[in-house]
Order: C-alpha cells, then sequence, then structure tokens
C-alpha cells in the first residue's frame, strides 16, 4: 500500500470508487465540465448536494464516502488504532482532531474546470489548481512550538509522541488561517466511462490533483527553529518508523522480474507505451552524519542522490520517499532523516530535472544494497544495485 505524507491516496481512491458508481449521464447532452467540478466538490470539500442532484446518489450516502475516505486518509498515517500492531500511540481525541483539520484544510483548496474536451469517448478536463502552501505557513509556527517543547521535555517520555502531534496539529490549525497559494497552474484529468458504462476518474489522476491542490513538502523542522541547530526528526518522522504510515516494508514479490540497472544508468519512465520522462540513481554513499532525535540507531547509514526529469508526462512528476524500497539482502530498510536532505519536488513537463536524497539505516556488513522503485503517477518497478564502500 502506497502512503503519501499525512494526505494518501485513500480518500482520492473512494473518491474514484464513488463516481464510478454513481449513475453517470449518458454522452449525449452531458455536461463534463459540471459534472467534474460538482465531484470535486463533493468529494474533495464535501460539498455533495450538486454531485448528489447530477448522480442519483442521496447526499447522505456522498457525505459517508467522503466521510469514509477522511477516515482512511488519516488512518493511512496513524495506523487503525492504537492497540493495532504498527499503530501510532495517539489519542482517539487528537485522531479525530486531525480528521476535522484535514476536511477544513481541504474545503480551503482552490481549483476551477477550464476546458472538458471529448476525446473519443472520454473527456480530457483541464483543471486549474493553486497549491495550498500549507507546510510554508506551519514550519515556524511548529519549529517555535517544538524549540519551546524540548526545553522542558525529553523525547523519551512516554508523552512525547503525543504532545508533539498536538504541536503540530496546533501549528497545521494556525497556519491554515493564514495560508497562502501557488500561482495557477493546470492539471488534465480524465473522466472516462468504466466496464459499467458508468463516468469515473482514476485514482492516478486524483492523486496527481491532490498534490497539486496542497503543498505535502516533507517535514524536517530544526529543534530551535534556525538554521544553525541540527534538524531533528519531526513527529511525522518518528511516527512513521513505527506506523502503517510508514513507507512500504513489504518485500517485493516481483523482485525476480523487475528490469535492473546500475548507478548511472538513464532509466526511461514510460506511460501508456510512450517515454515520458528519465530516472537515475547518482550514487550511494555512507555518511557519518547521526541524528540525536532520530528513533533508529542504524550500524550504517547511506544517503542516495537520485534525479528525475518530466520530459512529456501530462501531470506534474513526483519519486519522494514513498517510490523506494531500499533492501539489504532480504531486510527492507528503514528510513534514516539527518539534517540535510534534499526533498523531492514536483517538476512540470519540460522543466528543469530535480534532484533529491535519501538516508536509510542498514547493517554493518552491508556492502550492497538494491534500490526497488515504483513511482506513484508511473507504477511500472525497476531496481539499481549499488555497492557501498
Amino acid at each position: 500500500m502506497k502512503k503519501k505524507w499525512m494526505v494518501s491516496t485513500a480518500l482520492l481512491c473512494s473518491a474514484a470508487l464513488l463516481v464510478s458508481g454513481c449513475g453517470g449521464k449518458k454522452a449525449d447532452g452531458f455536461d463534463a465540465a459540471g459534472y467534474t467540478t460538482a465531484y470535486l466538490d463533493g468529494m474533495i470539500k464535501g460539498d455533495t448536494d450538486s454531485l448528489a442532484s447530477l448522480s442519483g446518489t442521496s447526499a447522505e450516502d456522498l457525505t459517508a464516502a467522503f466521510d469514509t475516505g477522511i477516515d482512511e486518509l488519516v488512518t493511512s498515517f496513524f495506523g487503525s488504532d492504537g492497540n493495532t500492531p504498527g499503530s501510532t500511540q495517539i489519542s482517539a481525541q487528537l485522531r479525530q482532531d486531525y480528521t476535522t483539520f484535514w476536511k477544513n484544510a481541504f474545503a480551503d483548496t482552490k481549483y476551477d474546470i477550464k476546458e472538458a474536451e471529448e476525446k473519443d469517448s472520454s473527456y480530457q478536463v483541464t483543471v486549474e489548481t493553486q497549491q495550498m502552501q500549507l507546510y510554508t505557513a506551519m514550519e515556524p509556527v511548529y519549529n517555535e512550538k517544538l524549540a519551546d517543547y524540548l526545553k522542558d521535555n525529553s523525547v523519551d517520555s512516554d508523552q512525547y509522541i503525543e504532545d508533539v502531534y498536538t504541536l503540530m496539529l496546533e501549528a497545521y490549525q494556525s497556519a491554515l488561517d493564514t495560508v497562502t497559494y501557488s500561482d495557477p497552474q493546470e492539471v488534465t484529468i480524465t473522466l472516462q466511462k468504466d466496464d459499467s458504462d458508468l463516468w469515473s476518474i482514476s485514482s492516478d489522476d486524483m492523486t496527481t490533483l491532490k498534490n497539486a491542490l496542497i503543498d505535502l513538502s516533507t517535514l524536517t523542522p530544526s529543534a530551535d527553529g534556525t538554521d544553525e541547530t541540527p534538524a531533528q526528526a519531526s513527529a511525522e518522522e518518528i511516527a512513521n518508523s513505527q506506523s502503517e504510515g510508514a513507507p512500504n516494508l513489504e518485500y517485493p514479490e516481483d523482485l525476480g522480474s523487475t528490469p535492473a540497472y546500475k548507478v548511472g544508468d538513464t532509466i526511461p519512465l514510460q506511460s501508456d507505451g510512450k517515454d515520458v520522462g528519465t530516472f537515475c540513481i547518482d550514487k550511494v554513499e555512507v555518511t557519518d552524519e547521526r541524528n540525536e532525535y532520530n528513533p533508529t540507531t542504524p550500524d550504517k547509514v547511506i544517503v542516495i542522490t537520485y534525479t528525475y526529469k518530466n520530459t512529456a508526462f501530462d501531470n506534474p512528476l513526483l519519486y519522494d520517499q514513498m517510490s523506494f524500497r531500499i533492501l539489504d539482502g532480504d531486510t527492507v530498510c528503514l528510513p534514516y532523516y539527518p539534517s540535510d536532505l534534499i526533498s523531492p519536488e514536483l517538476v512540470n513537463a519540460g522543466d528543469d530535472a530535480v534532484t533529491a536524497t535519501l538516508a536509510y539505516g542498514v547493517s554493518a556488513s552491508c556492502n550492497e544494497v538494491t534500490i526497488y522503485v515504483e513511482g506513484t503517477q508511473i507504477p511500472t518497478p525497476f531496481q539499481v544495485s549499488a555497492s557501498i564502500s
């Protein structure tokens, strides 16, 4: 299961399934732009009245589906509950508070349907989005709150996870009141009929749209909110090493049939049989840097530098931590969080390539890793073998 920084694909998959289950109108006289607007309002903002009118599904059922999607979104990060192995230990009230927050955040997203062009038996819908800079507004508030907290509290306390997630929620709530938005950009999604002759939007398209609506940058704040002190693992990063919201730690069953490359190879990214981008593992290095706040103490830490470019993919492309599994023999390695990692970014077709870094803990005897890569938007896996000196 692929998870994304707090906002997973669970909400979007639920939405796509809901639309494919609704009674879409026939193509003749069908207002694709209007239907898409109603769908996004219902499944992203929770405003279901128009979608109910167009789809024939009751507003109550649509609202229940929206609520389920938000619940799945929160579950995808924290786990199903505090008693389930691998779940993050937070209170039921804090979980509910995060649920309420994400409903409010998505209600404030900005998008506008610009055009719906009929193409064969589907519609190419152009959506103008303005990305909510939520992380940008939240980061300084969180850094200040965390610095104050750490003056009098230990990361080893039983209350630490609850406290820090509470601080983060407070920072998010404050940021939402003052958040700014990026300049408009266009995202193209496809509205098409499924095998049951009903209109649907794919979960992949919705994932791309979600990334264009909210800034979901990885949080690696400093302990005192300044650049002069070492960055520490955030609450998400601490919990990510323990929770269901962590990167996929299942050993890939298809490894034996996955195309294999070497460090430095330029790997073609293909969608619908055509080349749409390139990917390269530039280098893999051992680092001596350690983070005193990281929840794990691996024998050895490696830093992976990689580059990806969008040459012809219709929507912004992203390869982040959720796209990687690092294999040390039969072990899937946990991420590590030094202070100077370079975060990945969305890249549009024709823009400059993006270079980013990730770090992982490996065993002391490890001299080679296999880097298994499977993107969210281009889910065709490949692997890269890398020697470690």
